[in-house]
């Protein structure tokens, strides 16, 4: 009688197991994810190179298979794991070529346009301008970025030293900054510089 009792309760938590699993696994394919959708955009979506993708504003939403829906809407700048919703360029500067953000979630992708653009920069201050000067050559103190030029007709160039130069003779200096990954080329200044006398 133990033995059959034993063997029954076997049996029925072996049917009960098996029911469980059934409707466990039933209600997962369920929750799979049919679609994902952008339901507003984010506040952002025009950058300078070498900016991060910001996410604030941007809710996201997600169909299932059984006719539910989850959004989410992303507050932290650059949060890559909201409820699991990941996306690329996270944490990796923007550049130029940058035209598309995708975002992740349940095996499904959407993208959202971005734009990304060079900054513009102001050119050098004269004032800010310093150099030494001896009776051959002008020493300009260096400036990142910067590329230099002597007179009209010669080439930029990115050493800031000018030898063999004649005594007592004025210089036409032309300084720019020049064109990045994340910026554009500044207009030009220039400042005369005399060389000593011997």
């Amino acid at each position: 009688m133990t033995k059959l009792i034993q063997k029954t309760t076997k049996y029925f938590i072996t049917i009960l197991l098996v029911i469980v699993t059934i409707i466990f696994f039933g209600a997962c394919s369920n929750k799979k994810v049919t679609k994902i959708e952008i339901t507003e955009n984010p506040y952002k979506t025009s950058y300078y190179a070498g900016e991060y993708f910001d996410t604030s504003g941007m809710v996201l939403s997600a169909y299932y298979k059984d006719g539910t829906k989850d959004s989410i809407k992303f507050a932290d700048n650059n949060d890559k794991n909201n409820e699991g919703y990941t996306y690329d360029k996270y944490k990796v500067p923007l550049t130029v070529n940058d035209t598309i953000i995708n975002f992740y979630y349940g095996n499904k992708t959407i993208s959202i346009n971005i734009t990304v653009t060079k900054k513009s920069v102001l050119p050098p201050k004269t004032e800010d301008i310093k150099y030494y000067v001896t009776a051959t050559s002008i020493t300009i103190t260096p400036l990142l970025n910067a590329e230099y030029k002597l007179g009209e007709n010669m080439e930029y160039r990115d050493s800031n030293v000018f030898a063999s130069l004649d005594p007592n003779t004025t210089y036409k200096i032309s300084i720019r900054y020049k064109e990045t990954d994340t910026t554009y080329q500044s207009s030009e200044i220039y400042i005369y510089i005399t060389t000593d006398a011997i």
